[in-house]
């Protein structure tokens, strides 16, 4: 079994290229990207503070 790591930007044929290659060598390819690999629940902890300082910064600018 053989891994292969591509990256690059948005819409510069990542995929394309990748399957195209695969096909010439008579290779079927698992193709996923890494939002695939992400929790479900990434990035709630960074969310959570963000709207907790939003909240402080607020509470200090418009105090009651």
């Amino acid at each position: 079994m053989h891994y292969a790591g591509i990256w690059g930007g948005k819409g510069q044929g990542k995929t394309f290229q990748t399957e195209l290659i695969f096909r010439a060598m008579g290779v079927e390819p698992v193709i996923m990207s890494a939002g695939e690999l992400e929790s479900e629940k990434a990035g709630e902890e960074a969310l959570e503070l963000y709207i907790c300082l939003c909240a402080l910064l607020l509470c200090h600018i418009l105090p009651n």
